[in-house]
């Protein structure tokens, strides 16, 4: 295969089978730019699964949601009130176990 300076080295290629992925065969060559890519989506996915192992640990298997206020709770805080037909669903059912919800002032939108 004749490569220019800009192909996908061993290190890129070595680098991303140490995040588990391994190049086929059948995938056309890849340039260095495009290794490096791949090697940064490898890497993001690597943070963000531990990363959610963590939080689920420390959370006790609650979710983001959990903790996100109601849009009747937001309107509080800034000193509305909202009435009914304002609001929105944005917040999922509580999946926390009982006795672990708690409160944050995380929200999605106002």
């Amino acid at each position: 295969m004749k490569c220019a300076s800009n192909c996908l080295d061993r290190e890129i290629a070595m680098r991303l089978l140490s995040h588990g992925v391994f190049l086929s065969e059948k995938v056309p060559p890849l340039t260095r730019l495009q290794g490096l890519v791949l090697l940064a989506e490898a890497a993001v996915d690597d943070f963000v699964k531990e990363f959610k192992g963590i939080v689920k640990e420390l959370l006790s298997g609650c979710q983001l949601s959990d903790f996100q206020a109601m849009p009747t709770e937001v309107g509080k805080w800034f000193g509305e009130e909202l009435s009914p037909g304002n609001t929105r669903k944005d917040v999922q059912e509580n999946e926390c176990p009982p006795g672990q919800r708690g409160h944050s002032i995380i929200f999605k939108h106002l």
